[in-house]
């Protein structure tokens, strides 16, 4: 199944790329507003913040783009010891992602966009557990689905790079609230300045 959803998604994600331009690449972190493990709310099974990214973004025209981006959550490990035992659990994650920017407004070094798309997400659960006469580990994880909606600004700072920042709703079965920061390096400065002979 995993392994479907990402040829779905590796297939969105460059589908546009020979209909517009490559223009920039970048990274960043974001923060989540806690996504617990199958739904358990009252648990500690959360994955952990902040997660790290990879995006670019393809320039379809000047108000529509496209923003692919591969997210990794940092593991978020609790312990319980008690006389004669330990259980400890590790919650990691990925996250994919495929969105639209439409472009709704443009100042001399800032750009604003409303976002529209999707992402999938992959949860990973492992459990040990160890006591004096008896050991056990299990692992299992959760694919889920889910439409992203938010708002996000590009902010020029030098023609070599800018800063972005959005904040976004996932809208799946649970719902989240993200916030993003990045850098984003500009591929056409790069280019223009390429020294010759490289």
């Amino acid at each position: 199944m995993r392994k479907i959803i990402l040829a779905t998604f590796l297939l969105i994600l460059f589908a546009g790329s020979s209909y517009g331009q490559f223009t920039k690449i970048g990274a960043g972190l974001f923060f989540d507003h806690k996504y617990y493990f199958n739904d358990e709310v009252n648990g500690d099974h959360k994955l952990g913040n902040p997660a790290f990214f990879f995006t670019g973004i393809y320039e379809f025209n000047l108000q529509f783009h496209i923003a692919p981006r591969i997210s990794m959550f940092f593991p978020n490990s609790t312990t319980v010891e008690d006389q004669g035992f330990t259980d400890k659990t590790v919650i990691t994650g990925y996250s994919l992602d495929a969105d639209a920017h439409y472009v709704f407004n443009a100042l001399d070094n800032f750009e604003f966009y409303g976002i529209g798309g999707i992402n999938i997400l992959y949860v990973h659960r492992k459990n040990e557990f160890v006591s004096v006469d008896f050991s056990d580990t299990i692992k299992d994880g959760t694919t889920s689905l889910g439409l992203n909606l938010g708002v996000g600004t590009y902010w020029k700072v030098k023609e070599q790079f800018d800063i972005y920042g959005e904040v976004k709703c996932i809208v799946a079965n649970q719902v989240q609230f993200v916030g993003t920061v990045g850098i984003l390096l500009n591929i056409d400065w790069l280019a223009k300045n390429e020294e010759p002979g490289y």
